[in-house]
């Protein structure tokens, strides 16, 4: 079993957003490629639909770290894919960063560096808004796959395992495909199947959420996110669903984090007068698994000839791939991350 190596140009192992991004990227070019993407969410769940989604805008700026530089590009791309396309499941947010009274000096002086000054009060509390967008990713997704399926790609999707990769070739375990050019875009799970060390450094972060679907809120005139540190209140107006997220914890663990969750569910509501959130036990819980590279830095390019990667996308998944897609179509002289 297996194909040769002429049959397909590309070998994409993955089905999150970022799989989705390179495929896009190819698709633009309007080349009829012959592509065969490999996934097993039994064996390597998608993280891309176990995840709060919000895109924070405003808050990082260039010049400061490399990891800065990146994340203010990444917001760049993906805020100009929005406005070209305009996709379903992506919607335009207020995100307010409470501002916590008492804090030291330091605190408070980082706070503003950050976010501003620009006071506001929501629910009794007071904070700055910045701009975000939050994203129902089953939408979303169905939106990027619906462009690709209309391009000249020829997509060969199969769900199988994926045992081992190497230089032009993969096997499953259901046979084996050779190729010259083969995409990794599977996160964490990456180093079950590609243990080398040319890969870049990084471990897997696993995070919980609660989700309430059926959730209207005619105090907010559109989606809003009320943040306090790294735990977030996020209400998606569009789809009438309220989440709150989430927890991080080192490991591939699938355990639902509920203690940390309910606790800090109840502080961060506390901070808002006569707030109305639903009751926990009306919620559902998520968990998702993320790869957090070194310095919670992303990561796209070559790990050795013809194997490429995007992973360690941490907690921006739905940032990140869509300038590392193009990063890695540089790479292969296929585009020009300037335009």
């Amino acid at each position: 079993m297996g194909k040769s190596i002429n049959q397909f140009d590309f070998i994409i192992i993955g089905n999150g957003i970022a799989a989705k991004c390179l495929l896009w990227e190819l698709a633009s070019l309007e080349r009829e490629f012959n592509i065969l993407q490999l996934f097993d969410e039994e064996s390597y769940p998608n993280c891309t639909l176990r995840t709060t989604s919000v895109v924070s805008m405003g808050v990082h700026e260039s010049g400061v770290s490399n990891l800065g530089d990146i994340l203010v590009k990444s917001h760049l791309a993906f805020e100009k894919f929005v406005t070209e396309f305009k996709p379903d499941g992506v919607f335009e947010a207020q995100q307010f960063y409470l501002y916590e009274e008492g804090m030291n000096e330091n605190k408070l002086t980082q706070y503003k560096r950050r976010y501003g000054d620009n006071f506001q009060e929501v629910l009794g509390a007071k904070g700055v808004f910045k701009k975000s967008f939050v994203i129902h990713p089953e939408s979303f997704l169905s939106f990027i796959d619906q462009r690709i399926e209309s391009s000249l790609l020829k997509v060969t999707k199969l769900e199988e395992c994926v045992k081992s990769v190497s230089v032009n070739s993969v096997s499953t375990e259901m046979g084996d495909y050779t190729c010259e050019t083969i995409l990794l875009a599977s996160s964490y799970y990456t180093k079950f199947f590609y243990q080398r060390e040319c890969l870049p450094v990084g471990k897997p972060v696993s995070g919980s959420y609660y989700i309430w679907e059926n959730y209207s809120d005619d105090r907010f005139e559109s989606s809003t996110v009320l943040s306090r540190g790294h735990f977030n209140i996020i209400y998606r107006k569009e789809t009438q669903q309220l989440l709150f997220g989430g927890t991080s914890k080192e490991g591939v663990i699938y355990e639902h984090h509920h203690n940390e969750l309910e606790q800090e569910y109840l502080k961060l509501g506390s901070y808002f007068k006569d707030h109305g959130f639903p009751p926990i036990d009306q919620a559902q819980v998520f968990t998702g698994i993320r790869h957090k590279g070194k310095k919670r830095t992303p990561f796209a390019g070559v790990v050795e000839p013809g194997i490429y990667a995007m992973t360690s996308l941490y907690k921006n998944g739905f940032s990140f791939p869509f300038y590392g897609a193009k990063i890695i179509l540089q790479e292969l002289g296929l585009g020009d991350i300037g335009q």
